[in-house]
């Protein structure tokens, strides 16, 4: 089979999957902005400046999940070619030792909990409801990781689709009884117990003894398996700041309205990121599939994929951008209502701060699943100018959005640098 025909191969299987995975994502960002729409309406500009603080914060106490799930993904997709009987030994492996973790893990959250709750100046309540996330994640983060490497991106979708379903209606109804930020909280926690009992039926249908897989070909260890997982948890837990520590650091410095608003901001310009994830979710196990056959054509094939990736992101990020830049006193009036338009002028210099973490975010699934650590130190020292520039300037909105682009278009630069050093001539 020659390059030409190979790559024909990648782009159908590429798009195929992605299209699905685009679907279910589709329904997904209706449902969280309908969930957006109504709940930043029935609480206020102040307590939704804690729901967005909060979800911030899930995204940042839940990295160990997501780097679990990151490793199931990269395991499993890499471990494919040798049959179901090594991906299930290694998931009973992993599997004896999340519980364990689970807990220690909540134990030293809860020790954080007064310091959080000064912080961000929030409630203990909800703080304490928020905790229980903790355990519950990292037991479901190895069924998602499982499904998103085997390519199963159809039960990876209706899992996401039940999660933000759930989430939808039990936030409302807690909400309207009056429950205010901690019945938000109670629905993602109940949508995430929901979304862990779907995928545990999933994956133990899938993950069925057939005694026929090489295991010896594809032999691995727990001592070998924690370093790559320390690995993904710390490029896992740089990424989430990156998306995340703005929104933090603007509810520490502003004032609640303004908090709130930042809150609005930052959700809106995420809609790129939510969109573009569909690429990014088939991204990490296609090429870590690819990277594991060997040989030119499989290196050609990831960095083909790595190619479709950023030029769809590339392509999103600017239909965003003139959509914002033309309508964003519309878009603000309809999502949020009145009170949230002094975040309009903000909106498409908001997305091209998104628009770089989103191609940022692909150069580094493409990293992580052909085994290149050296973007780990630009990718941390991109972190640490983003928190100064901040920490400089937070008086505004506007000035913590410039901040924002300022550090995101860095970081940019870094990957790209980091591909064209380490990576682009192993792979082309």
């Amino acid at each position: 089979m020659n390059f030409k025909r190979a790559a024909s191969l990648v782009d159908m299987k590429f798009f195929f999957s992605s299209s699905v995975i685009f679907a279910g994502a589709f329904v997904v960002n209706v449902l969280n902005y309908v969930f957006t729409l109504i709940i930043s309406r029935m609480l206020g500009v102040a307590a939704f400046g804690e729901v967005t603080a909060l979800f911030s914060l899930m995204l940042i106490i839940t990295v160990p999940a997501t780097a679990l799930t990151m490793l199931m993904t990269r395991q499993a997709a890499v471990y494919s070619i040798q049959g179901t009987d090594v991906i299930r030994e290694m998931f009973l492996l992993l599997r004896k030792n999340v519980f364990l973790a689970s807990v220690i893990f909540w134990l030293l959250f809860m020790c954080c909990v007064p310091f959080l709750s000064h912080f961000l100046q929030i409630a203990f309540l909800p703080l304490f409801i928020f905790s229980a996330l903790i355990p519950i994640t990292l037991a479901a983060s190895l069924q998602s990781g499982t499904l998103q490497g085997m390519q199963e991106f159809f039960m990876l979708s209706k899992q996401n689709i039940l999660n933000a379903l759930i989430k939808l209606f039990v936030s409302i109804v807690l909400v309207y009884l009056g429950l205010s930020v901690v019945g938000v909280m109670c629905g993602l926690v109940l949508a995430s117990l929901a979304s862990w009992g779907y995928s545990y039926l999933a994956t133990r249908s899938l993950l069925v003894a057939t005694g026929d897989s090489v295991v010896s070909a594809a032999p691995f260890s727990l001592r070998s398996i924690r370093a790559l997982f320390s690995t993904i948890l710390l490029t896992t837990l740089l990424l989430v700041l990156l998306s995340n520590l703005d929104v933090l650091m603007a509810k520490h410095f502003l004032p609640a309205d303004l908090a709130g608003q930042y809150g609005a901001l930052s959700t809106l310009g995420k809609i790129l990121i939510y969109g573009i994830g569909a690429f990014i979710t088939v991204l990490l196990p296609m090429v870590s599939a690819a990277h594991a056959e060997g040989k030119e054509i499989g290196q050609r094939k990831g960095a083909n994929i790595l190619a479709l990736s950023l030029s769809v992101i590339t392509g999103a990020s600017l239909f965003v951008y003139v959509v914002f830049s033309l309508f964003p006193v519309k878009i603000v009036s309809i999502l949020f209502g009145a009170r949230y338009l002094p975040i309009a002028p903000y909106l498409a210099t908001f997305s091209i701060a998104m628009a770089c973490i989103s191609l940022v975010t692909a150069f580094i699934n493409y990293f992580v699943a052909v085994q290149n650590h050296s973007f780990i130190y630009m990718l941390g020292a991109g972190i640490v100018v983003e928190a100064c520039l901040i920490s400089l300037s937070h008086a505004t909105l506007g000035a913590i959005t410039a901040m924002l682009l300022i550090s995101s278009m860095l970081l940019l630069v870094l990957m790209a640098l980091n591909y064209a050093l380490f990576c682009r001539a192993k792979t082309i």
